[in-house]
């Protein structure tokens, strides 16, 4: 047997919550190497799944300048009993990873050092565990977010540059657009989602100057594969397009999510959803220039904002998110905001746990929270990440690294020390 297929079978744990709650999570070590960081936070999806099982793609090496770092993907099987290495490359960030219903799976990653943007298909893993390689002209990003289009065989790629890359699967072409561009306030961590009414829905955070300053939140959304785009869209919306590229920040023609005092914050955004009637998003506050609440985390709080995707207004907003009447959520490395049929779910990390919430317009409950398996006082979960799925999944599965470093520790790191850890998947019942 394969070690990766051992150390699967072996290590995969099942842990039942408590008679209140129902719900139980399974934990397996995909890769026990030593990786740097391993994949990161971003809202980039890490992996996704189809009927050949889910695809994870993270950095197995790192290098302190992340130029030629070791790419791993590996197929985990439906089931979850095993796992196998697909392919390795060499990249300067961690790949988005997309999956069509008929069995494809997608991976788009950039390498600065060539300035080129990668794609890899595999059309049907079952026949051929080779994938097709695929090269575009194009500046590396450090932050870049992929959808796929069931209907029109496009995966969309946009990284923090705000050049939109729509690359049509089907014969592999490339189309590029210019959402936005970078004035004083640029852009980061762009998400993509695509409705069931087939709109592009588009996410991404503003930063102050050269600081890692997150300062609000943008949207912007498009019926029509790019041909027009508008603040906020719905079939019985009637308002007028904007044109692109529009300012990054707050200052253009895209939808600010942010309240006015976010913008005077530090706002990273953590989590995105659009459906058919509404846009969302989660974004930590925190009063000052620490990145990601770490170095004044008593002082973090954090915000969720839901839009009417036919009136554009607010429709909901819970600051801060509780579970309950419980401590504030200060989300790290939250994998998106999920929608089960017809619940809204989103999982993050507190300390060495994973934390699973419902939420509604009427506020946040958790329904599980499940300790990490090997971690503890030296060990730190971070960039969790889900596969969006289905809304008729019964379960959401997803991955992070466990870094072998305390999460106190970790919190006052400043810049990108050299951490080692475990990619851990998990699939938790819903």
């Amino acid at each position: 047997m394969h070690p990766l297929k051992r150390l699967f079978a072996v290590c995969a744990l099942v842990l039942l919550c408590g008679a209140a709650r129902t719900q139980t999570i399974e934990f397996a070590t995909v890769d026990p190497a030593a990786v740097g960081f391993a994949t990161f936070n971003a809202n980039t999806q890490k992996i996704a799944r189809n009927r050949h099982g889910a695809l994870l793609a993270y950095v197995k090496g790192q290098n302190a300048s992340y130029t030629g770092q070791d790419v791993r993907f590996v197929l985990v099987s439906p089931e979850g009993s095993s796992a196998e290495v697909l392919a390795e490359t060499w990249a300067t960030n961690a790949p988005c990873i997309e999956a069509s219903d008929s069995g494809e799976f997608f991976a788009a990653f950039p390498d600065w050092s060539l300035n080129q943007l990668k794609l890899f298909i595999w059309r049907d893993v079952a026949a051929n565990r080779t994938p097709e390689r695929h090269v575009l002209s194009l500046q590396g990003d450090g932050k870049f977010s992929c959808v796929f289009d069931e209907n029109r065989r496009t995966l969309y790629y946009l990284g923090h540059s705000g050049v939109l890359v729509k690359a049509r699967v089907d014969g592999v072409s490339f189309e590029t657009q210019q959402l936005w561009t970078n004035g004083a306030n640029p852009a980061q961590y762009p998400a993509l989602h695509i409705s069931r009414d087939g709109v592009l829905h588009v996410f991404w955070s503003s930063v102050t100057g050269s600081n890692v300053h997150y300062r609000s939140a943008q949207y912007l959304a498009t019926p029509n594969d790019g041909g027009n785009w508008f603040q906020t869209w719905h079939p019985r919306f009637t308002g007028a397009s904007v044109s692109v590229p529009v300012a990054a920040d707050e200052t253009g023609l895209s939808t600010t999510m942010s309240r006015s005092e976010d913008i005077a914050a530090n706002t990273p955004l953590e989590a995105t959803l659009a459906d058919d009637d509404s846009f969302q998003a989660i974004w930590l506050f925190t009063p000052g220039f620490a990145e990601r609440c770490f170095t004044v985390e008593k002082r973090c709080s954090s915000v969720y904002i839901k839009h009417s995707r036919l009136t554009g207004q607010r429709v909901a907003q819970h600051v801060p998110i509780r579970a309950g009447a419980g401590s504030v959520l200060r989300p790290k490395g939250g994998g998106g905001l999920i929608r089960r049929g017809p619940d809204v779910y989103f999982i993050t990390t507190d300390q060495n746990d994973v934390v699973l919430l419902k939420i509604a317009d009427a506020g946040a409950t958790e329904v599980g929270r499940f300790a990490v398996p090997g971690g503890g006082p030296g060990r730190c979960p971070y960039s969790l990440g889900v596969a969006k799925g289905h809304e008729s999944d019964a379960d959401i599965v997803g991955s992070f690294t466990l870094l072998d470093v305390s999460c106190a520790i970790w919190a006052t790191y400043t810049g990108s020390p050299p951490l080692t850890g475990s990619v851990i998947r998990f699939r938790v019942a819903l």
